[in-house]
């Protein structure tokens, strides 16, 4: 059941990133394990698609921060409220700050801004909504991320953290193209003519003021891969690394 909620998901943002990118290969898709997927085109050159995290979990990349406990406690209040009127198992991903900084006695009526936000967002079947322009969100709450579809049983809301000061990003993504083209061999084994890579991220926002976007599109990213994206769900938006 966890694997086809995992797949049902990968489905819903690689569909996320098809209506994005105008050049997406054109043929049936259909899905697989090694790779994720393969568009199959009439003329027999297949694509293969394999889909990564960049941070599966951000919430601990901050681990040490104190405020975290008190985002915490917001996300749980906000999940209260709108479970109180939405009874179909959500995925929430709550961007937060990172500032201004917040206490308890700010988490009622934010948790309640949040939820109203949330509520009127709600996302149909496997498509994923992004929530960050609405005037009920106030800071530090940035923007959320809702999905939901069919497979899952159970709500999983998760807070999304800045990524920090010195964090590498180039650093991180070299290495998850790295590991992913060990098994390149295996991909290609399936009868592809070509492997894309889609590496998703939820956010790019770090706690200085720096062009994340310039700095990864200057990076000059080399891999074996014919073509590699950085999808960042909070924006909607991706980056073609190579």
């Amino acid at each position: 059941m966890e694997s086809d909620i995992k797949k049902q998901s990968e489905i819903n943002y690689l569909n996320f990133f098809r209506e994005r990118f105008p050049d997406f290969p054109k043929g049936k898709l259909v899905t697989g394990e090694s790779p994720d997927f393969m568009v199959r085109s009439a003329g027999g050159n297949h694509t293969g698609i394999e889909i990564t995290s960049l941070y599966r979990n951000h919430s601990n990349l901050l681990h040490d921060k104190p405020e975290q406990a008190i985002y915490a406690r917001l996300l749980e209040k906000t999940r209260e409220l709108t479970e109180r009127f939405v009874s179909e198992p959500l995925t929430v991903k709550m961007l937060i700050g990172p500032y201004p900084r917040i206490s308890d006695a700010h988490i009622l009526s934010l948790a309640a801004r949040t939820s109203v936000a949330i509520r009127e967002n709600l996302p149909t079947a496997n498509q994923p909504v992004e929530v960050t322009g609405s005037r009920r969100l106030s800071p530090p709450v940035r923007g959320v991320v809702v999905e939901y579809n069919g497979w899952k049983t159970v709500s999983d809301w998760e807070v999304l953290l800045p990524l920090g000061m010195d964090h590498d990003i180039i650093h991180d993504l070299v290495a998850v193209i790295d590991k992913k083209e060990e098994k390149l061999p295996l991909y290609y084994s399936s009868g592809i003519s070509e492997c894309w890579l889609l590496i998703l991220c939820d956010h790019l926002m770090t706690e200085r003021n720096i062009n994340i976007y310039n700095k990864l599109s200057l990076h000059p990213f080399r891999s074996a891969f014919q073509k590699v994206f950085l999808l960042e769900i909070m924006k909607a938006g991706y980056i073609e690394l190579v």
